[in-house]
């Protein structure tokens, strides 16, 4: 069978009768190349690549031609770093994949561009250090996390005039070397080797 290159234009209509407008290429039968989303003024809503029926490449929305968000797909499955953007297209939001799963950093910020959190993935999992803020920026919450379970107790700061805030509760070094030895005990179980 050769190779055949197309582009159709479908016409969908929604519940409410708006008419949406999708623009996209096929070789073989199936999706190949950039598909274009329009609503009924003519804006453009969503842009997807596709290699083989697959989403593979970039995957934008948009709202009231202002981006909203940009995620990198490979192989139908999220991989790389999705960023979300507020009204002004400033980054509020930023995520990182690795086979479909949340792989790194993660961290959020209110409209203002004040961080809200931050936390660590491995594979999909919580894990590492996790920082929430308050409205003003300062430290309110610190947790720590090894695969998706909370290590020990968070450690909370309140929200002071000065510095990054105050901790509420200080953890003793003896505490701290008991959380890290049961993390380790855990891990080499885990591998087999106690």
């Amino acid at each position: 069978m050769a190779d055949t290159n197309e582009t159709v234009i479908q016409q969908v209509f929604h519940d409410e009768g708006k008419n949406i407008f999708i623009k996209m290429l096929f070789k073989n039968g199936v999706p190949h190349g950039e598909s274009i989303t329009s609503n009924k003024e003519g804006e453009v809503i969503q842009k997807v690549n596709f290699i083989e029926g697959k989403v593979h490449g970039n995957f934008l929305l948009f709202d009231k031609k202002k981006m909203k968000a940009r995620m990198h797909y490979k192989e139908d499955k999220l991989d790389g770093r999705a960023e979300y953007f507020d009204d002004q297209e400033k980054v509020i939001g930023i995520e990182n994949f690795k086979n479909g799963k949340k792989h790194g950093l993660t961290e959020w910020k209110d409209n203002n561009g004040n961080l809200l959190y931050k936390e660590n993935y491995h594979e999909g999992l919580l894990h590492g250090e996790k920082e929430e803020f308050y409205p003003s920026g300062k430290l309110k919450r610190k947790t720590h996390y090894y695969r998706d379970k909370i290590i020990g107790e968070p450690e909370e700061f309140k929200e002071t005039e000065k510095g990054t805030g105050e901790s509420v509760e200080k953890k003793s070094p003896l505490q701290f070397n008991v959380i890290v030895n049961t993390a380790k005990k855990f891990l080499l179980a885990k591998l087999g080797f106690e």
